[in-house]
This record gives C-alpha cells, sequence and structure tokens, in this order.
C-alpha cells in the first residue's frame, strides 16, 4: 500500500535553479518504493526564473499546493512611513514648510537598536522568508486533513521551511524528516552568530533538531559538525544523503569533447559575490596572466560562464573584463533550461567549481555531481572541505585553493596540455550518486519510521 509524505520545499517546478532539484528527483523516484509526494512549495510568482520543462518529471497524480508568502519587510516599511503619513494628516505648524526640519524614518541601514531594530530582526528570522509561516500553515493544515501523509518532510534553505515542517509534524503527530542541503547557523561568521537574529536562530535550529525524527545531511562533514555541536542529540538521528546527478538526464554517453577549436572550460550556476563566497576571481586572474605572460593563446581558449546570476554586472566583473585577454575567452551566457545542461557539460573539455569561502567547507555545489556524469576532468577552485575533497578522491579531479595562483596557473596548463584525456568514471562511483539510488535511501529510513501497515 502506497504512503503518503508531505514535502516542504521553497521550490518545485516549474521553479528553475539547483535548489529544488534535489526535492523533484525525491518526487520523481519515491512512487515506485511506496511513497507518494504531496507537495507544499511557495507560488511560482515569488521565484525570478522558470523552468516549464521540469514540469515533465512531476510524477502524474502529484498533489501540488502553491502557498503566498506574506513580505514581512512590507510591513517594516509601513510602520517607517506611518509618522509621516500621520504628519500629513495635520495642519502645518506656523512658520513650517512641508515639513520642513522634520527627521526622516529611519533607513534599512541605520543600526538595528530600539523597537523598530527589534521588529526587524523579529521579521527576518530565521531568514525573509519568515513570512511564508503563516499562509504555509494554513494550506498545510488542509493537506493534513486531505491527504493524511504518514512523514512530514522539510528541507532547506530557506529555514522557515523547517519551522513550518515542525508545526505540521506536530499538529499531526507524524514523524518528521528534517532535509539540511546547506548549513543554517554552522556557517554563521562569530560576529553573526552573537548578533540577536544569530543567538535567536540557532535556538531556532536547536528546536529543530531536537523535535525531529531524522535529519539528512547532503555531506558527511555537515552531519559530523552537527553531532558535534549537538552532543545530546543521538548521533544516529544524523543521516547523509549526498546530492546528485539523474541518469535520465543524460540519455547518451557523452563522449569525447570536440577535438577541433578552442579549450573549452564551463561552469554552470550562479555565483555568490557576497563576501566573494563563490566567484571565478582567482581562476580568470590566473587566466589572464597565463595570457599575459604568452603561456597560452587567448584564442585557443573559451570559458563558459552559464547562468551566472548577478556577478557578471558586477564592478568585480567588468574590472577583470578589462584585460583583453579575458574579453576575448570569457563568454557569459544567460540562464539554461535544466535539460540543456547536459550538452553544455558534453560540450566542454573541463569543468570549473568554485567555492571560494573557507564557510563553505560543509558543503558542495550540487553540479559537480553533474559534473561527475559527464566524465570531464574537474577543476575545484576550493580551500580544503567537502568540495575540494570529492573532487580529489573521482579520477580526472583537481583541487587548488583559491590563493595558490601558481598551482592555480599549473593546473590551467595541464588540463589544456591533456585535451582529449578522457577520465574514468566506474560503475559503482555512478552508481553511488545516481538519484535512483539515493531516493532508495530516502525511502528505506522513511519505511523505518512509518512501516507499512503502522
Amino acid at each position: 500500500m502506497t504512503r503518503k509524505v508531505l514535502m516542504i520545499s521553497h521550490g518545485y517546478p516549474p521553479v528553475g535553479g539547483s535548489g529544488m532539484l534535489r526535492t523533484l528527483k525525491f518526487s520523481k523516484y519515491l512512487p515506485p518504493l511506496g511513497w507518494q509526494p504531496v507537495v507544499l512549495t511557495l507560488q511560482r510568482t515569488k521565484h525570478p526564473r522558470l523552468d516549464t520543462r521540469l514540469l515533465k518529471e512531476v510524477p502524474a497524480g502529484t498533489a501540488v499546493y502553491r502557498s503566498p508568502v506574506w513580505n514581512p519587510l512590507d510591513l517594516l516599511v509601513w510602520l517607517k512611513s506611518l509618522p509621516k503619513r500621520l504628519r500629513r494628516t495635520r495642519p502645518s505648524a506656523p512658520g513650517a514648510g512641508g515639513g520642513g526640519g522634520a527627521a526622516e524614518p529611519a533607513t534599512d541601514d541605520a543600526p538595528r537598536g530600539g523597537p523598530m531594530g527589534l521588529l526587524l530582526d523579529l521579521l527576518t528570522t530565521p531568514d525573509s522568508y519568515s513570512g511564508w509561516l503563516g499562509p504555509g500553515l494554513c494550506i498545510g493544515l488542509w493537506t493534513l486533513l486531505r491527504h493524511r501523509p504518514r512523514i512530514i518532510y522539510s528541507t532547506s534553505p530557506p529555514p522557515t521551511a523547517h519551522l513550518l515542517g515542525g508545526l505540521l509534524a506536530r499538529l499531526a503527530r507524524r514523524p518528521w524528516v528534517v532535509d539540511f542541503r546547506d548549513p543554517w547557523t554552522l556557517q554563521f561568521p562569530a560576529e553573526q552568530l552573537a548578533t540577536r537574529r544569530g543567538r535567536w536562530s540557532r535556538r531556532l535550529e536547536a528546536w529543530v533538531l531536537r523535535r525531529a525524527d531524522l535529519v539528512i545531511c547532503n555531506t558527511d562533514p555537515l552531519a559530523d559538525a552537527l553531532r558535534a555541536t549537538y552532543p545530546a542529540i543521538p548521533a544516529e538521528r544524523f543521516v547523509t544523503i549526498t546530492n546528485g546527478f539523474d541518469p535520465a538526464d543524460f540519455t547518451s554517453d557523452p563522449g569525447a569533447p570536440p577535438a577541433d577549436g578552442p579549450f573549452r572550460f564551463a561552469h554552470t550556476g550562479e555565483f555568490f559575490p557576497t563576501r566573494n563566497l563563490r566567484v571565478p576571481d582567482p581562476f580568470l586572474a590566473a587566466l589572464r596572466d597565463l595570457a599575459e605572460e604568452g603561456a597560452l593563446d587567448p584564442a585557443r581558449v573559451r570559458v563558459r560562464l552559464v547562468g551566472s546570476g548577478e556577478y557578471t554586472g558586477l564592478p568585480q566583473f567588468a574590472a577583470l573584463m578589462e584585460s583583453p585577454a579575458l574579453a576575448q575567452m570569457v563568454e557569459v551566457v544567460d540562464f539554461l533550461p535544466h535539460a540543456e545542461i547536459p550538452a553544455e557539460l558534453a560540450a566542454s573539455h573541463a569543468l570549473l567549481l568554485f567555492q571560494n569561502g573557507e564557510i563553505f567547507h560543509m558543503q558542495v555545489p550540487a553540479k559537480a555531481f553533474e559534473y561527475i556524469r559527464a566524465a570531464r576532468p574537474i577543476l575545484a577552485v576550493a580551500p580544503p572541505g567537502a568540495t575540494a575533497a570529492l573532487v580529489a578522491s573521482v579520477d580526472g579531479g583537481l583541487a587548488i585553493a583559491p590563493d595558490d595562483a601558481a598551482g592555480l596557473r599549473a593546473a590551467i596548463l595541464a588540463l589544456i596540455a591533456g585535451r582529449g584525456a578522457l577520465p574514468r568514471r566506474g560503475e559503482e562511483e555512478l552508481e553511488r550518486f545516481g538519484r535512483p539510488g539515493l531516493a532508495r535511501k530516502l525511502a528505506g529510513l522513511m519505511d523505518r519510521l512509518a512501516p507499512q501497515g503502522g
């Protein structure tokens, strides 16, 4: 008999981007394993990128409920404008101009002190999606009554999904599975953790982990870090299910990359320019230096940056592109539907990963697993951590620290010199990261929490 699982996810088709793929692929492969997903997600209007082709992968009969989300900052803006609105309703004082000399409401850049600062912190904890909680709870209660799910599953980011999942699990008295696609407070810098919002977030994280029946992490380092941070919680509650690739997305053998034309590097997905957490700057600087030294011919190298987001419109990227050599080599490509990514990877000679920030040491970009399936050399520019360890463990993988300029130049030249050499990725390696096998692992864990006939 098929059991139902309520899956709470910020994104779901037709929403595009890598964040929702984990939930989509689980929902795609769970039904044959005895679990029928019921999805609670956000209205599609809240997402900037749509990929309608992904709707074909949603299993027939999957109920999808889309919740509105209140923008908590709208309330704050209204409250900040209230004094000005009230002043407009009063007669002007003698000699006063149109509000001349009156102080304007504090800006968002003002220190978070006083009642307004407290309200701002309340409205944005644990994240800017806190306004999902009310509407999501209402629609979630309806799904509980209509579908009677045996398990509640929530995935973050954003962490608000876990608050919603925890409340619904408590109301339904059902087991609760928490999925961490990224760390929550464990990636906060010390100064952020010391703030009021940081302290509140840590308490909310502790509540989530204590209440959850199972905590899934997508890397072993994250699971280990949570066990160490919360030693009172049984260690066996934390398990790892990595991200992966869907064999169905790769309908044919990628074969060899083009034998003629420029050597082609490719990176797919957004960059995170805040604090330079994930940017290609060290790689591009090394490439520029090699070209200016005459070590490589810019006409013989291309770098494809696919779906890079806001980064390619920032001054720091524009400054790099002032180099004539880089301007000749770098191609910026807009967002591509996910169905076109395998062909993009197959047309490349080497694939790029960037994980500059130390706070990312517990994370692996989801694209890394599709890179592995694409059977191309991988260059990861990352400090020691989960990403560097994964890439170094596969044939054809190179992991170089972002501050190792000499190592980066050597790696680039080695990849170009080895053009045409394809890495060997064994069947066991490919099976370990295949979405069907990962869904089987999730189904097995849920079977223990809610066995057939229980």
